[in-house]
């Protein structure tokens, strides 16, 4: 089981400042240290890399990622409607789509939201991502 699978970066966040706030009583100090949730989240695929250098912030990616996964929004319907750009938009739909082989990997995640990121949301994987943008933006580009 996947607790935290369902979840966006920035919602994982939340959840471990919550936990720091309230301990548990047999604990003394807050049970994930600060340096945890001050550190740029990062892959750690290359030493010094972190996500922003390859992502739009996550105040960004997570409206998109809600909308694209939960509401089964467009990617216009997206820009239209949030703060990102085309670009970022399209970047975190390509993003999300290309890992789509990672999600059938993984272990089930616990549902915490009303569309479940993992056999809740599904992505063909041999699909091609031009297709997507191309059949949900209506533009063709």
């Amino acid at each position: 089981m996947a607790p935290l699978g369902d979840c966006t970066k920035r919602r994982v966040y939340a959840l471990a400042e919550s936990f720091n706030s309230d301990p548990p009583p047999w604990i003394d100090s807050a049970p994930i240290p600060d340096s945890v949730l001050e550190k740029a989240p990062t892959a750690e695929l290359a030493e010094g890399q972190t996500d922003t250098d390859d992502i739009p912030p996550y105040h960004i990616i997570d409206p998109v990622v809600k909308r694209y996964v939960g509401s089964k929004e467009t990617v216009e319907e997206i820009i239209n409607e949030t703060d990102a750009t085309r670009e970022q938009v399209e970047t975190v739909v390509r993003r999300l789509t290309q890992a789509e082989f990672k999600r059938e990997q993984t272990p089930p995640s616990l549902r915490v939201t009303t569309k479940a990121f993992d056999s809740g949301w599904r992505y063909p994987i041999t699909a091609s991502y031009a297709e997507v943008i191309e059949s949900e933006s209506g533009s063709g580009s």
